[in-house]
């Protein structure tokens, strides 16, 4: 999985060249059960687990040895990744086009514990500005 989205991601910078920019934010989030405190700070530990892992596989991907090698290439490429965690604030939600009306429809019902559950998540969020 993660694997997958490094391998996306070297993609998209090969793809869109030096006159782009990529903003990459590997973003946490928990459902609603707990202190407010402890939710952020779980949401904040997923994103960074699941941020070391995908450094780690961009370093496998491209054959580096040392962290500074990668550092090097994303700042060479214009790569910026960072991981936050934004807590149960953003309840999972999907987007639908219906009746000549895009609709949002919310998935992470944090009342239901289906809804819970895919509110405990890890999302990457990648921005891509060109200029």
């Amino acid at each position: 999985r993660v694997e997958n989205l490094a391998q996306n991601l070297i993609e998209r910078v090969k793809y869109l060249g030096p006159n782009a920019r990529i903003e990459a934010s590997v973003v946490g989030h928990t459902d609603i059960v707990g202190s407010d405190e402890r939710n952020a700070e779980l949401s904040l530990e997923r994103a960074k687990k699941e941020y070391e892992n995908l450094i780690n596989g961009l370093m496998t991907l491209l054959d580096f040895q040392t962290l500074d090698q990668l550092e090097k290439w994303l700042e060479e490429h214009r790569v910026t990744i960072n991981y936050e965690g934004r807590s149960y604030r953003e309840p999972m939600a999907v987007s639908r086009f219906e009746e000549g009306y895009w609709k949002r429809e919310l998935v992470g019902d944090n009342t239901l514990p289906e809804g819970r559950l895919v509110n405990r998540r890890v999302v990457l969020e990648i921005k891509t500005v060109t200029e």
